[in-house]
């Protein structure tokens, strides 16, 4: 189908409204890749009210410098656990505050087999946050191994950064792996 070669807004944009067949099939159509990483605050609102989460396979989720405070929007809007067909979750530069909502929720995503959290600075608002980074570095590496574990069997792609692996991670469906600062204590 030729929505496959489109990003979810650009299919909306471009085809919704043309006629009542073709809305018929937007709202029938269960294969969405969501980017939000480069997007207008207006394709942001149009995907969030014309989309169910049912509908998504691919998530993109930023809140860098182009989309700030896009993930507070976001999920105003959802919860991960609605997305129960999402194979791949992308999450960017996303505040370590904020990661608990999704990262708590993964393992309830049976057909995610594909997951990315890359951050390239940790975003802290007060002083008192910057000078315990550390701590937070360690908070955000237990949340992610908590994470991983729980949903490492059923990935096909993982992808993290600034991230310590446990001593006895096993990877059985593990096709790509991708890991920037790792501190490795042992992989099988």
């Amino acid at each position: 189908m030729i929505f496959s070669y489109f990003l979810a807004h650009e299919i909306l944009l471009s085809f919704s409204n043309t006629s009542d067949h073709i809305d018929s099939i937007l709202l029938s159509y269960a294969l969405y890749k969501i980017n939000f990483k480069y997007i207008s605050k207006s394709h942001f609102d149009l995907v969030c009210r014309q989309i169910r989460p049912s509908q998504v396979i691919t998530l993109i989720l930023s809140d860098a410098d182009d989309t700030p405070g896009q993930y507070a929007l976001f999920l105003s809007h959802f919860s991960i656990e609605q997305f129960i067909q999402l194979q791949l979750l992308m999450l960017i530069d996303i505040e370590l505050d904020s990661l608990d909502s999704i990262l708590s929720n993964l393992h309830s995503l049976r057909r995610l087999h594909s997951f990315t959290y890359d951050f390239k600075a940790i975003k802290m608002h007060s002083p008192n946050q910057i000078d315990n980074s550390s701590n937070w570095i360690d908070r955000l590496n237990s949340s992610l191994s908590k994470v991983v574990i729980r949903i490492m069997s059923q990935m096909k792609r993982l992808s993290l950064s600034n991230f310590k692996i446990l001593p006895t991670m096993s990877l059985p469906c593990l096709r790509h792996l991708k890991m920037g600062k790792v501190t490795r204590s042992g992989i099988t």
